[in-house]
């Protein structure tokens, strides 16, 4: 019972940091984007200035880790699926994720006193952890084409009903739906 406990108690510290992690990438590009859409071009250069004075220790190590992938050849399924998911990441970048989350539960899980095997599972479970919820997204983002597809189509044809031309109903379009079409 008390390995059960340990092994729930690190797998939600494990997950618990990749979910911050995510997030705090996620609010800054989602600010940044937001900032591109509604200021002039010249503000968002300064205030993006001022904002990233310098990449703090973690980018500048996790940017190191990623270089040391850079030149490696990765499978076209892992460049398809970080495309659909609509992810920012390079396939050495999230390369690099999937060597340093494993790696980074397997020392919080040897500091806190796990036996070998359960550090074994834990490492496994960080290795594949990444891969599933990249995966997780692109399901979720595809679904959620799908799901605009209908949508941007009725919009177009209403609007060549009207008299708009298919450019401008195709410029509607793409004033009017937000993302991922």
């Amino acid at each position: 019972m008390k390995i059960a406990l340990e092994l729930l108690i690190i797998f939600c510290l494990v997950t618990a940091l990749i979910f911050l992690f995510l997030i705090g990438y996620s609010r800054n590009k989602r600010m940044n984007n937001r900032m591109k859409e509604f200021l002039p071009s010249q503000l968002v250069a300064e205030t993006v200035n001022q904002q990233e004075k310098g990449p703090s220790l973690i980018k500048r190590f996790f940017g190191a880790v990623a270089n040391i992938f850079k030149n490696v050849q990765f499978s076209e399924s892992t460049e398809k699926i970080l495309l659909e998911a609509g992810s920012k990441l390079k396939p050495e970048e999230f390369f690099a994720i999937r060597i340093l989350v494993p790696a980074g539960s397997g020392v919080i899980s040897a500091l806190i006193g796990l036996p070998w095997y359960l550090i074994l599972i834990v490492v496994i479970i960080g290795f594949i952890l990444p891969n599933h919820l990249m995966k997780r997204k692109r399901r979720i983002r595809l679904a959620r084409v799908n799901h605009q597809l209908i949508e941007v189509l009725g919009t177009m044809a209403n609007s060549m009903r009207a008299g708009f031309s298919f450019m401008q109903s195709v410029q509607l379009v793409g004033q009017e739906i937000t993302d991922p079409l």
